[in-house]
C-alpha cells in the first residue's frame, strides 16, 4: 500500500525533530559533565538549589533520550505504515501539546527580572522569543492530532487493505470471498504505552528519592500535607507500585491492570482533593514555602510567585492527564481481558 505525502510528511517531522532531540541531550550531558570535570572550583557549576546542577542536567539528558527515543520509533513505524504508529503519533502529539502548551503560559505570565545594561524592550523580545519557540512544536502537534484523526488516513493504517482500495481497481480485480476466521487479538497499543510510561516514571524519578533537600518538601495528600518520612513513604511505595503496575501489563497479568487504574485513580483524586477542597491556598502556600527552603538565603532565584504558579498549573495539569488516563485504561479494558484469555489458554501447561 502506498501511504500519502500527508504521512511521508509527518513521519519526517517526527524523525527530524527526535533527532535535534536526541543531539540537544548528547550535547547538554558532555556540555554538564565537561563543565563538572574541567571548571575551576570558583567557576564550577552551582551547587545551589534542591539539587547538584550535574545530576539535575543528567536526569534532563535522560529524559530527552527517552522522548527522542520514542519519536524516532514512532516515525519509523509511520513510514512501514504500522497501525500501533498512528496510535503513538496521536498520544505523543497530545504530550507534546499539553507539555508547550504549559511551557508558553508560565514564561507568558513569568515576572522577568531587569537585566542589567539591558535595553528597554529586552524583555518583551526575549519573552517573544520564547513564546513563538513553543509556538512551532505545538503547531506541528494540533496539526498531527487533525490529520491522524481523519478516516482517510487511519484507513491507511488498517489491517485491511481493501478499504482503501480505489473503486476503479476494485471494479477491476474483484476480491476474494471473505471468509471469517479467528479474530487476532493484540494487547492495546494504549496499554503498553501506558506500561512504558510507568515504568520510564518510576526509573527517572527514583533518584528523586535520594536527595535528602527534597525530603523537606510537604506533600499535598487528600486536603492534608505530608512532611518528613510519611513524604518518602508515600514515594517509595508510590515507586513500586509504578514498577508492578507497568510490568505486570507487559506481562498480561489481570491484577495489574486494575492496580494501575486503582493507582491512576488514587492519582486524580488525590488531585481535585487538593485543588478543590476548602484550604486550598494555605496547601499551595506550605508547598511552594517548603520548596523554597531549599535554596540558599543568597541564591537569588526566581520571583516568590513563581513557585506558587507553576505549582497551580502542575496540579492543573496533572489533573487532566490522569483523567486522559483513566479514560485509556477504562475504554481498553474488555479487549486487554479478551486478550489475556486468549493468551492464558494458548500458553502450554506444564505437565
Amino acid at each position: 500500500m502506498k501511504r500519502t505525502a500527508g504521512i511521508t510528511a509527518a513521519a519526517v517531522v517526527a524523525l527530524l525533530g527526535s533527532a535535534f532531540v536526541a543531539l540537544l541531550a548528547v550535547t547538554g550531558l558532555f556540555a554538564i559533565l565537561f563543565a563538572s570535570r574541567f571548571s575551576p572550583p570558583a567557576e564550577g557549576l552551582p551547587q545551589q538549589g534542591p539539587i547538584p546542577a550535574v545530576a539535575a542536567g543528567i536526569m534532563g539528558s535522560l529524559f530527552n533520550f527517552g522522548f527522542a527515543g520514542w519519536g524516532l520509533a514512532t516515525g519509523i513505524g509511520l513510514l512501514r505504515l504500522k497501525p500501533w504508529s498512528r496510535i503513538s503519533t496521536l498520544i505523543y502529539a497530545g504530550f507534546l501539546a499539553f507539555s508547550t502548551a504549559i511551557a508558553a503560559l508560565i514564561f507568558l505570565f513569568l515576572p522577568l527580572p531587569e537585566a542589567a545594561n539591558a535595553g528597554q524592550n529586552f524583555n518583551f523580545v526575549f519573552r517573544a522569543i520564547i513564546e513563538i519557540s513553543c509556538l512551532i512544536p505545538l503547531s506541528i502537534a494540533v496539526w498531527w492530532l487533525v490529520f491522524f484523526t481523519r478516516k482517510g488516513v487511519a484507513a491507511q493504517f488498517s489491517a485491511r487493505p481493501e478499504l482503501t482500495t480505489s473503486p476503479e481497481a476494485q471494479a477491476v480485480v474483484s476480491p476474494p470471498p471473505f471468509v471469517p476466521g479467528p479474530r487476532k487479538l493484540q494487547r492495546p497499543i494504549i496499554l503498553t504505552i501506558v506500561a512504558w510510561f510507568y515504568l520510564a516514571s518510576a526509573v527517572s524519578s527514583a533518584p528523586w528519592y535520594f536527595f535528602g533537600p527534597f525530603r523537606k518538601i510537604h506533600f499535598p495528600f487528600f486536603g492534608m500535607m505530608l512532611e518528613g518520612k510519611a513524604v518518602m513513604i508515600y514515594f517509595v511505595l508510590s515507586f513500586f507500585l509504578l514498577v508492578a503496575a507497568g510490568t505486570g501489563l507487559l506481562k498480561n497479568q489481570i491484577w495489574a491492570y486494575w492496580l494501575a487504574f486503582g493507582f491512576q485513580l488514587f492519582g486524580f483524586l488525590n488531585v481535585v482533593a487538593t485543588i478543590f477542597l476548602p484550604g486550598r491556598a494555605a496547601r499551595l502556600e506550605e508547598y511552594t514555602a517548603s520548596f523554597q527552603l531549599n535554596f540558599p538565603p543568597e541564591f537569588h532565584g526566581p520571583p516568590a510567585n513563581f513557585f506558587g504558579m507553576t505549582a497551580t498549573l502542575g496540579l492543573a495539569g496533572g489533573m487532566i492527564v490522569s483523567a486522559v488516563v483513566l479514560w485509556f485504561l477504562w475504554t481498553c479494558r474488555k479487549p486487554y481481558f479478551e486478550f489475556v484469555a486468549i493468551q492464558s489458554r494458548s500458553e502450554p501447561r506444564a505437565e
